[in-house]
């Protein structure tokens, strides 16, 4: 991916991830979300997609064209088709299979008994799914209960992994970044985890708000966490949660509104049924993940 294509991925994410946090949960909700996921259904629909309502999927995305946005996400799309006329129930259990299939087990129930019907004519879906082994793991015996601070003002204890190693840690205005790297995989790509801590401490909402108001902020600071630094003791949550939502209501506030309409789908199945593609439109779009960190590393997983 070049940078411009990962400036804009990330733009995109981080202006979704916070219009999520914003709108979808309360405070006294967990929240994970995989962007990539959306983004790779968004460029699906983009895709199919024509006049007025593939511009402003392509503004969105800030993209020039399908094409790029197809190279962007070839490796995560899988196309299932449905007539939703008599094999509703069917579909459902097939692309929930999929999805447990493809994310390892943790994610089996991605579509609602009633989310097919006889109005479905086409269902796509994608899934995403990663396990890492920390490069330098936390000792479980190290591990202890502290308190958590929620955004509702209310504390919890949970357990802390800690340790005392040299870590890749930047401290900026207002918050901290902390790169905690995985070991290298058999394919040779090297993957890192970032944690950002506000310095306030309900300072979450105003911290997100700045990620996805300012154009390049993941480009313009991440790559600064390249030198260990000492530090007295670390010290992270060890947690495991899910969440799903639907994400009509997110896109609409965020502009993406023709998709939703008939009329601008013509693309999606060829000219000799283009009765049919004039019909078209989107009618929900779902997405559940799933997240868990640990003493070991990481799972986690996203099917939309």
């Amino acid at each position: 991916m070049d940078h411009q294509s990962f400036t804009n991925l990330a733009d995109v994410s981080l202006t979704l991830t916070s219009r999520v946090s914003s709108t979808e949960t309360n405070k006294n909700n967990n929240l994970v979300i995989s962007p990539l996921s959306l983004h790779a259904i968004l460029s699906v629909i983009a895709a199919g997609s024509s006049g007025s309502t593939h511009e402003q999927l392509l503004t969105f995305l800030k993209a020039n064209s399908s094409d790029e946005l197809n190279q962007l996400c070839a490796e995560l799309v899988s196309l299932v088709f449905a007539d939703g006329s008599a094999v509703a129930d069917e579909v459902v259990l097939d692309v929930n299979s999929w999805a447990k299939t493809k994310t390892n087990g943790l994610i089996s129930d991605l579509l609602d008994p009633d989310s097919v019907d006889c109005n479905t004519n086409l269902i796509f879906a994608n899934a995403i799914y990663f396990k890492g082994a920390w490069k330098r793991k936390f000792n479980a015996s190290q591990t202890k209960e502290d308190d958590f601070y929620l955004l509702n003002g209310n504390s919890t204890k949970v357990p802390f992994m800690t340790n005392e190693y040299d870590q890749f840690i930047k401290v900026f205005i207002c918050f901290t970044i902390l790169r905690l790297p995985y070991k290298q995989g058999q394919d040779k790509r090297q993957f890192s985890m970032y944690l950002f801590l506000p310095d306030e401490k309900y300072g979450l909402p105003a911290l997100m708000q700045k990620l996805s108001s300012e154009p390049g902020f993941l480009h313009n600071h991440l790559p600064l966490l390249v030198k260990r630094i000492p530090i007295a003791k670390l010290k992270i949550p060890k947690f495991k949660f899910s969440f799903g939502f639907e994400a009509s209501n997110v896109l609409k506030g965020l502009g993406v509104e023709l998709p939703f309409k008939a009329g601008g789908l013509t693309e999606m199945i060829d000219s000799s049924s283009s009765a049919i593609a004039r019909k078209l439109y989107v009618s929900d779009i779902f997405q559940k993940s799933f997240i868990e960190i640990n003493e070991e590393g990481t799972k986690a997983a996203a099917a939309s």
